[in-house]
This record gives structure tokens, sequence and C-alpha cells, in this order.
């Protein structure tokens, strides 16, 4: 067994300002990932939040700046918004375009299996 075949996995958490805009969510798990791991092979990634907020009240933070947070809880709106009327892959990144990408395909599945849609 190699160093980098050790350890069994690891599961960390982080309380963080409330936020329900994507960008700080995802910049908080990347950091997080950074943080712990320890170039090891990677099978599975499982995210979890907790303790969630309502939406309709934003916190901003004095550190950045203010249009920039502002701009990033529209663009999450408005993005949530068009999936909701046009369906998740109505907008996806470019990169879910590419060969090998799942998000596409993936946005039919319910916990990854096939939900109701077997025989289809």
């Amino acid at each position: 067994m190699t160093e980098t075949t050790k350890r069994g996995g690891f599961g960390v958490q982080r309380k963080i300002t409330p936020t329900n805009v994507n960008h700080d969510l995802v910049k908080e798990l990347i950091a997080l990932f950074r943080e712990n791991w320890h170039r090891e092979s990677v099978r599975t990634i499982s995210v979890s939040y907790t303790d969630l907020s309502p939406d309709g009240t934003q916190q901003l933070n004095m550190l950045e700046d203010f249009d920039l947070q502002i701009k990033r809880y529209k663009l999450d709106h408005i993005v949530d918004k068009i999936r909701k009327e046009h369906g998740f892959t109505s907008l996806v990144k470019a990169s879910s375009l590419l060969k090998g990408a799942t998000a596409i395909e993936r946005s039919n599945l319910v916990g990854g299996h096939n939900g109701g849609n077997a025989y289809e």
C-alpha cells in the first residue's frame, strides 16, 4: 500500500457566513477539499448543507466588493428561474457539452438512478 492510499477517506465540516450564493458555497467547498486532500485517488465526493436560512435576505461581506456580491446573488436567482421554467439542461456550463461530461445525462436521474424512467 502506498502512502497515498493508506487513508480510507475523510470527512470535514465548516461553519460559514449565511449565504445562498453558489460562488461563495463552491469557494468554501474547494477550500475544504484543498486543505484536506493529500493527492489520493478520489472515488466519490459527497456534500451536504445543514442549518439553512430562508431565502430573501443576503448577508453582505464587508471585505468584498458590494456590487459584485449583489451581481452574484442576482445571477443565481436568474439561473434558478430559467431552470425552473425550462428545465435544468436549458442552462448549463459549456464544459457540460464536452465529451465525457455527465451533468446533462445525470440531470434526469434520481439519486444516480433512473428513478421511474427505467423503461424509457
